[in-house]
């Protein structure tokens, strides 16, 4: 009899454990559902401004490019594309090494040089451009990309979005 109680007992108990357990379980995935949704509409977001950030720090080297050599004696600074697309290098007078710019080490995984009118850029030393053309930077996860336009006469630098 003494056992029957405690039997009956432990039974109870066990089931409302098993309900506690139901409910936190269902909890959590309610939660980890809602962070999964949250995460997918932060990377929608994420993707364009990963690709502008690239331009725009590609911008900001060819201007930096275009000052150093029309305020400066030299000629034969330039910025080269990498081979595999994933980012350039800029070579100057002023600095022995090449300063090497990976896309992904700059927080913009995924995107690369999808068309480019050479592979490098270089300025006369009156601040025209040698190399003029059209850049288009791409994002592996977009079909829209971004592109930065050399003007021929001017070197202005110019960044549209299509």
């Amino acid at each position: 009899m003494f056992n029957n109680k405690i039997n009956t007992h432990l039974s109870h108990i066990s089931g409302f454990i098993a309900l506690e357990l139901t409910i936190v379980t269902g909890l959590i995935l309610l939660l980890c559902s809602t962070l999964q949704i949250s995460y997918a509409a932060f990377q929608r977001k994420m993707y364009p401004m990963q690709l502008q950030a690239a331009a725009q720090t590609l911008a900001a080297d060819i201007r930096t490019l275009q000052q150093d050599i029309f305020f400066g004696s030299s000629s034969s600074n330039r910025i080269v594309m990498l081979a595999d697309k994933n980012g350039y290098y800029v070579e100057t007078d002023k600095v022995p090494n090449k300063r090497y710019i990976y896309f992904n080490k700059i927080g913009c995984e995924g995107v690369y040089f999808g068309k480019t009118s050479s592979n490098y850029i270089r300025f006369a030393n009156s601040g025209a451009p040698i190399t003029a053309g059209t850049y288009v930077l791409k994002h592996n996860k977009l079909s829209k990309s971004c592109t930065l336009t050399i003007q021929v006469a001017s070197g202005r630098v110019d960044i549209s979005e299509q």
